[in-house]
């Protein structure tokens, strides 16, 4: 069974970016960069020794999403982690 998870996606107006929280059941809580650029979503995290990254582009009909996260240690080589590909119901 999956575990439970919360994620909250925030505005900060004094260093003009977006940042995501997110917490997990197993304890685990990060804070990523964010952005949305030109059909692109991006986040990614420089923690000591374990780096992440993930991007997602919108198709030309803006109604498909697709992209993946990317992992590694610092040093090290860089793994994929898991892939996104999902239908956006505009207005749901």
């Amino acid at each position: 069974m999956p575990f439970p998870t919360s994620t909250i996606i925030g505005y900060d107006d004094t260093a003009d970016e977006f940042t995501t929280s997110y917490a997990d059941g197993r304890g685990v809580a990060r804070v990523y960069r964010t952005s949305l650029t030109a059909g692109v979503w991006k986040q990614w995290r420089a923690a000591p020794g374990f780096h992440q990254r993930f991007a997602a582009a919108f198709d030309e009909a803006g109604d498909t999403i697709q992209g993946g996260w990317e992992r590694s240690a610092v040093g090290g080589r860089r793994t994929l982690g898991g892939r996104l590909r999902r239908h956006v119901r505009p207005g749901r």
